[in-house]
């Protein structure tokens, strides 16, 4: 499995939401002043970094300092990333090998309300749109969004669908009227 890192990297022709590697209290100054407040401090991993406690959301010099600290001292292998902060909604979108279905695309709320939510919605690939379109259309989500967010997210749907991984969620993208951005991901390939 990938780290964020690594799996951000892999997805270097999506757009990806800025970030900066922190090794020391220069680069948290450089993230400031690049990203402005809020922004996020969180660790590279592959693991599910917010039930480890390894995001922190800073609003604040002062707290970008304390929380770089305590990553540092809670998670000392891991290498330490600040990332701007984006408004709009969250999508999780998911791609994985099943033994009988082959690989299959999963759509929905993201963020923490994919756990809450449960608004997801499965189709076995290959799709095009039209069929990452109906899965939309079964989102709860789907009547919060405009047209011209949907299309995103169907195009980089059918994008991410075609990818050649075993393993693959990108939570969240999220979605405005401007951008449709990738903030974290995990890959298996």
């Amino acid at each position: 499995m990938l780290d964020v890192i690594e799996s951000l990297e892999f997805l270097k022709n999506f757009e990806i939401a800025d970030f900066l590697i922190i090794n020391n209290e220069k680069d948290l100054i450089k993230a400031a002043e690049k990203f402005s407040f809020p922004l996020y401090l969180k660790i590279s991993s592959p693991e599910h970094k917010l039930r480890l406690g390894g995001v922190k959301r800073a609003d604040s010099i002062e707290e970008l300092k304390k929380y770089y600290k305590e990553l540092k001292n809670n998670f000392p292998k891991n290498k330490i990333i600040a990332q701007k902060s984006i408004d709009g909604e969250e999508i999780i979108i998911g791609v994985k090998e099943d033994a009988i279905f082959g690989k299959i695309l999963m759509l929905g709320a993201g963020g923490t309300l994919t756990e809450l939510t449960k608004d997801i919605s499965f189709r076995a690939c290959p799709l095009e749109k039209s069929g990452i379109a109906e899965m939309m259309e079964e989102l709860k989500l789907g009547k919060k969004l405009t047209q011209d967010m949907k299309n995103k997210i169907i195009e980089i749907a059918e994008k991410i669908s075609m990818l050649d991984v075993k393993e693959l969620d990108i939570n969240p993208l999220i979605v405005n009227k401007k951008e449709a951005v990738i903030v974290d991901a995990r890959i298996e390939l």
